[in-house]
C-alpha cells in the first residue's frame, strides 16, 4: 500500500496555507492515502507543518510523492515552489523530506548482505589475520585438548590484533572486580546490570562482579560498492 511520506505532508502543508474553505477537500484527499496525520493548527488557522507526519507503518519505502502532486493544481504547485524560494525553513524541511525518502528507498532494496556489511568486514578480517572461520568450521571433537589450544593461541593472537585495529575498549564501569562499588541514582540500565537481591530505590551498594564493556571508539572502514562482502575468504588456487 502506498502511503503519504514526509515530502506529501509537506505539499498537505503549504496548500493548507490557501482558503480555509478548502479544508473538506485537503481532509478528503488525505484520507483517499487510509493514513492518519496529525493536522493541529495554530491560532492562525495555519497547519503546522512538524504536525503533518504521517503515522504510516514503518519500512514503507514506495513513495507517493507522485501520486499526491497529481492532485494538486498548477498554480498550488506554484505556490510551494515560491515558498521554498522565499522560506529558508521550508526549504530544508523539502530538502529534509527528499532525503528521507531515498534513504527509505535505498533501504528497500538493499539485500542484507549490504545492510550488514560491517559485520561481515568485521568477520573476514578475522579470518585474514587469525583463521577464525576455518577454526570454527573445525570439528575438534577428534583433536587433543594440546591440539586444540595450539590453534586457539594463534586464532586468539590473530583475532585480538584485528579486534583493536577496529575498536577501543573500555570498561562500562570503574573499579576493581570484586571490589565494593556504588550505583548511584539515575545509574544507566544498560551499562550497569544489578543481579542478586535487587530492592528499594539506588543508591545501591554491592560488589563489582565483572566491570563490563563498552566500544569507545569504532574504526570499521568503509565498504565499497565494488566489492562483494559475502566474500569472507576467496578461495585460493596454486597455479602449477
Amino acid at each position: 500500500m502506498t502511503v503519504p511520506c514526509r515530502l506529501c505532508c509537506l505539499t498537505y502543508g503549504q496548500r493548507s496555507r490557501s482558503a480555509r474553505t478548502r479544508s473538506d477537500s485537503r481532509v478528503s484527499t488525505i484520507n483517499a492515502f487510509r493514513s492518519p496525520l496529525r493536522t493541529d493548527r495554530d491560532d492562525s488557522g495555519t497547519a503546522n507543518v512538524a504536525d503533518l507526519i504521517p503515522l504510516a507503518p514503518h519500512g514503507s519505502g514506495k513513495s507517493c510523492y507522485r501520486l499526491y502532486m497529481a492532485h494538486i493544481g498548477f498554480w498550488d504547485r506554484v505556490k510551494m515552489a515560491w515558498g521554498i524560494l522565499i522560506k529558508a525553513q521550508f526549504a530544508n524541511e523539502v530538502v529534509e523530506a527528499l532525503n528521507q525518502a531515498e534513504a527509505a528507498r535505498r533501504r528497500a532494496v538493499l539485500p542484507p548482505e549490504r545492510v550488514h556489511a560491517s559485520a561481515l568486514t568485521l568477520l573476514a578480517a578475522f579470518q585474514r589475520e587469525g583463521r577464525l572461520v576455518d577454526f570454527l568450521q573445525q570439528e575438534v571433537a577428534g583433536f587433543t585438548d594440546e591440539d586444540i589450544g595450539a590453534a586457539a593461541r594463534v586464532v586468539h593472537g590473530g583475532c585480538r590484533k584485528t579486534f583493536h585495529q577496529f575498536f577501543v575498549i573500555a570498561p562500562a564501569a570503574q573499579g576493581n572486580e570484586g571490589g565494593p562499588i556504588t550505583v548511584p541514582s539515575g545509574f544507566d540500565a544498560q551499562r550497569i546490570r544489578l543481579t542478586g537481591n535487587v530492592s528499594g530505590r539506588p543508591p545501591f551498594k554491592g560488589t563489582l562482579k565483572h566491570h563490563g564493556w563498552i566500544a569507545a571508539e569504532v574504526r570499521m572502514p568503509s565498504i565499497s560498492e565494488a566489492l562483494d562482502p559475502r566474500v569472507i575468504a576467496p578461495a585460493e588456487v596454486e597455479l602449477a
